[in-house]
């Protein structure tokens, strides 16, 4: 398989072992994966060794979590994809993560082919949760629903007309590129990418897969 086709994969993290396990499990994989290696999370060189490698995914671990504010906006404005490798079975925090741009979460206890099984997801923009964490979040998000639902709805007064004419056109071709949905607008790719940036502030949003999960939530497709 020729590497442009296939799923770039990188990892954040200063654990040699985890670095070790990826590499394996990647490498040996017959599916349509390429391996980038890693970095640890330190910001001083790791966003300039992201723009080298263009990775799709990103694969980040506990440890590195103190930068994901950070990251999840340099993600979303590449339309980079987010991994969570996480030891942890807190709800809240796990709930938190997602709002900031994490669309997989695997737990350390489950089998390997639970990261393949993410990657495989998350490069289609579908969130991945593990099983017994699936329904916890659901219920919360629920439950949550009627609290955010004027807040967002205040937000969402806020769009233009030209904002939400972007918004529906992403919601039906999720995987377009930005050259592409400005033609289809008829504006220019900065235009669009600014555009875009502007949504994202105003809904407090981060990046394209969160974008199409709230207006399909809000019916703005």
């Amino acid at each position: 398989m020729r590497p442009d086709s296939c799923i770039r994969v990188f990892a954040i993290t200063c654990h040699q072992l985890v670095l070790a396990g990826l590499n394996a499990l990647l490498t040996n994989h017959p599916g349509n994966f390429l391996w980038l290696g890693g970095h640890p999370p330190t910001t001083t060189s790791l966003f300039r060794e992201l723009e080298r490698q263009h990775p799709k995914i990103v694969i980040l671990d506990d440890a590195s979590l103190s930068i994901l504010p950070t990251l999840s906006t340099h993600l979303a404005e590449h339309h980079v994809e987010l991994i969570l490798l996480t030891q942890s079975d807190e709800l809240k925090g796990l709930e938190a993560q997602i709002q900031q741009g994490v669309l997989g979460i695997v737990h350390v206890s489950e089998p390997l082919g639970s990261i393949l099984g993410a990657l495989h997801a998350v490069s289609q923009q579908h969130l991945w949760v593990p099983a017994r964490l699936r329904e916890r979040l659901l219920t919360k998000a629920f439950s949550s629903v009627a609290q955010k639902s004027d807040k967002n709805s205040s937000r969402i007064s806020e769009l233009s007309t030209k904002e939400k004419e972007l918004i529906r056109l992403i919601v039906h071709h999720p995987e377009a590129k930005a050259l592409a949905l400005g033609e289809w607008l008829g504006i220019q790719e900065s235009t669009l990418r600014n555009r875009l940036s502007r949504i994202y502030q105003k809904l407090h949003l981060h990046g394209r897969a969160a974008l199409v999960m709230f207006a399909q939530q809000y019916h703005l497709d």
